[in-house]
């Protein structure tokens, strides 16, 4: 029967280093050790040795002789491993039965108690019927994000159907000024006359004047007499 490892499963260090450590000397260990299990499962305190961090990982075995508990044995039939699901068929119900497949916590069980995490990381099931069945499935985090998503594809559709939305600012109408004495609104509206000069832009230049020939000036011949 397996055993509880205390504090084995509060960080991702602590569950390497007895996944690690378990992998690697199994003769330590008289029974399988889990991150939690039923009330009647035996707990142990874990030794560490070493240290872990970017270059090491520490070793950990059990502080106190492990109880071995001899199970019955039970017949595992009709295995059925699919995508996101395992069911089988057991002929005795209250024997624990290790399922080879990766623990996450997105695996739900009927049929059975569980699923309980045990070393390097595999799963136990505690059958309570004949039939088993796990499935992957999935977390509250998960149906939020779904709800996210689709909450943000019917926000485009929406602004998709509503048609282009103008996001300039319009000038406000300014106030009515009255007209002038003497201001006459038909004379404003007439045409310019056809014979009028071209107008005058403010950027255009005007063409220089074509240079005039100019006489030679006049000498005073009495002032430069002696």
């Amino acid at each position: 029967m397996p055993v509880v490892a205390v504090g084995a499963n509060e960080s991702r260090d602590s569950w390497l280093e007895l996944g690690t450590s378990y992998f690697q000397h199994q003769d330590q260990w008289a029974a399988l050790p889990a991150a939690t299990g039923p009330a009647d499962w035996q707990r142990v305190a874990l030794t560490k040795s070493g240290t872990t961090n970017d270059r090491d990982l520490a070793s950990v075995t059990p502080s106190a002789p492990i109880q071995a508990t001899p199970l019955p044995a039970v017949t595992v039939s009709n295995i059925d491993t699919k995508d996101n699901s395992i069911s089988f068929h057991v002929d005795k119900t209250g024997v624990p039965v290790l399922v080879k497949t990766s623990y996450f916590p997105n695996w739900d069980v009927s049929g059975a108690k569980g699923p309980y995490r045990v070393a390097p990381n595999f799963m136990v099931v505690v059958p309570t019927s004949n039939d088993v069945t796990l499935h992957y499935g999935h977390t509250g985090t998960e149906y939020i994000s779904y709800f996210l998503s689709l909450l943000g594809i019917a926000g485009l559709v929406w602004l998709w159907r509503k048609g282009r939305v103008d996001y300039g600012r319009r000038p406000e109408p300014g106030p009515v000024l009255p007209e002038p004495p003497g201001f006459d609104a038909a004379l404003w509206s007439a045409p310019a006359p056809t014979d009028a000069p071209p107008y005058l832009m403010d950027w255009d230049e005007p063409e220089p004047e074509p240079a005039q020939d100019l006489p030679p000036p006049a000498v005073d011949e009495d002032a430069n007499a002696p």
